[in-house]
């Protein structure tokens, strides 16, 4: 068994990062970062499963894990941060999973604090 360098580890997570971004269409990322814009402006905290059900439905791509770098894109942004809390994701698909919490930096007053 081969073991990868911490390195060489993030390397392949940011190449798989990049590859699932290059790979979902400019209007399903655009839609991704509305939709991140959208539960940001609503939610103190959330997690990735918030996001989704603002995305709307008419737009799909075959790779849903380039949610994570348009999540990372956001945090560039300066819209969210990430916390080191983690929640079980309600998503069917997404098997009860934990999710990173994320932490919104243009949450509006008056909006839910879930």
């Amino acid at each position: 068994m081969v073991q990868l360098s911490f390195e060489a580890s993030v390397e392949g997570r940011d190449a798989a990062m990049r590859q699932a971004e290059e790979h979902a269409q400019e209007v399903w990322r655009d839609a991704a970062m509305d939709a991140i814009w959208e539960t940001a402006k609503i939610y103190h905290r959330f997690i990735v499963d918030q996001v989704w059900t603002f995305m709307p439905d008419r737009v799909q791509t075959h790779e849903n894990r380039a949610m994570g770098p348009m999540m990372v894109k956001a945090v560039k942004e300066g819209w969210i941060a990430q916390t080191d809390e983690y929640r079980l994701s309600e998503r069917v698909a997404s098997h009860r999973n934990p999710r990173r919490v994320w932490q919104s930096l243009i949450h509006s007053e008056g909006a839910h604090n879930a």
